[in-house]
């Protein structure tokens, strides 16, 4: 088995497990849009709040939501599906990053199947004035949308893709013409050596 598989079960089996975990801890331990579990008073709590829709509760209100979402995700598992089988060889990093975005979407399709809807339970906010008073002003609430490990998973995989082809594509197109460059020079020389 090579390398980016081997990332691939085992990081992708690593997400859904935690992500299932600490839902299932969550389901169990506080009621649904219950009293939460201050971790960091004004700044981190843990919730229970059940997301029936998209990210941030888009498409919540469409009445086919479950099975176009359904569709949607299987749909983005063959996508990646295909993606991953021609990542090159010696590319771990993206490798990462696609397992990274595959358990997130995992643990995230596991719930929509299971409950109709996604557990979120990590709640950031902010308490203190003036910064509450400004974010409910503008924002309409102090509170950044409730979110799971299987949302950090995904962002952690985009960002990991977004800093491959920022910095390191760049750096393997370097490299490439380099060898490419070499190759010629050779090319040259031999055929120089053969003339004479």
């Amino acid at each position: 088995m090579s390398t980016k598989y081997k990332i691939l079960m085992a990081v992708t089996s690593i997400i859904v497990a935690i992500d299932q975990a600490a839902k299932y801890w969550i389901r169990n331990t506080i009621p649904v849009r219950g009293r939460p579990i201050e971790v960091i008073p004004g700044l981190f709590q843990l919730v229970h709040a059940e997301n029936s829709g998209a990210a941030w509760g888009l498409m919540r209100d469409f009445t086919h939501r479950l099975p176009f979402l359904i569709v949607a995700t299987v749909v983005a598992f063959t996508v990646i599906g295909i993606y991953f089988h021609k990542i090159p060889k010696g590319q771990n990093l993206v490798a990462l990053a696609m397992s990274c975005i595959l358990g997130g979407a995992i643990g995230n399709f596991l719930d929509r199947v299971r409950f109709h809807s996604v557990t979120d339970y990590l709640d950031f906010y902010v308490n203190y004035q003036p910064v509450k008073g400004w974010l409910r002003s503008v924002f309409r609430s102090n509170h950044w949308p409730s979110f799971n490990v299987a949302d950090i998973a995904i962002v952690v995989g985009l960002l990991f893709i977004m800093y491959d082809m920022l910095f390191l594509e760049k750096r393997r197109a370097q490299e490439a013409a380099g060898k490419s460059g070499d190759t010629d020079i050779r090319g040259v020389a031999g055929e120089g050596e053969a003339a004479q």
